[in-house]
């Protein structure tokens, strides 16, 4: 055998060898694409889920406010001021609305937040209420409301804290993977980085409602 026909050989081995390393190759990468792109998926759907929770326990507060007022004004009737304040948070906090995809923006977030914080305070109103008039304080009806709200904010307050932890999750993930995807039919990009709750002076504590 000549020195071209040895040449030849070991080109059409090389040829042989590296057609299936050629094929593999984009498919290992694109499996591996796909994996992130389903993982990401799955922590995005783990997002929304532990949002709704968290969705749940701040309208069981709103539904819990009106009757505490209903209650408070047989009683204070000369706190008209403040019960229409704490009337008028809730009122407020029901018209600021979050979407899924405004959990992406911190300043909705915020605003959301701000919102939700003015309900729990209206709460500590009511309270105070409460002291200036030892018959409502001592209201069964009032005291059984006030027990499910402590509960509320206990839940609220596990809630926020599964949301956060869903959130880091993704939002890491979301930094490790390398590229962006992109929407075939927009062209956005179909993945955006969360925003967690922020902490709050005392939001480690649920509100003390002892009567």
């Amino acid at each position: 055998m000549n020195r071209n026909d040895r040449l030849r050989r070991v080109l059409a081995t090389a040829i042989t060898l590296a057609i299936p390393l050629a094929t593999v190759a984009p498919m290992t990468g694109c499996t591996c694409g796909i994996k992130k792109h389903d993982k990401l998926i799955r922590l995005d759907e783990e997002c929304n889920n532990a949002w709704a929770d968290v969705e749940a326990q701040y309208q069981r507060r709103l539904d819990l406010l009106p009757n505490a007022v209903k209650i408070a004004k047989k009683v204070a009737e000369h706190e008209s001021e403040t019960l229409t304040a704490v009337t008028e948070a809730r009122a407020s906090a029901t018209q600021v609305k979050i979407t899924a995809k405004d959990l992406n923006d911190p300043e909705k977030m915020k605003k959301f937040e701000a919102s939700q914080q003015e309900v729990a305070q209206s709460f500590g109103k009511l309270m105070h209420v409460a002291e200036k008039y030892p018959e409502l304080k001592a209201d069964k009806a009032f005291q059984d409301l006030m027990t499910q709200v402590e509960g509320t904010e206990n839940r609220i307050l596990q809630a926020r804290k599964k949301y956060n932890k869903a959130v880091a999750a993704y939002n890491t993930e979301l930094r490790i993977v390398s590229g962006k995807a992109l929407d075939a039919i927009t062209g956005d990009e179909m993945f955006q980085p969360r925003t967690p709750f922020s902490a709050q002076a005392g939001a480690e504590n649920a509100p003390d409602l002892d009567l």
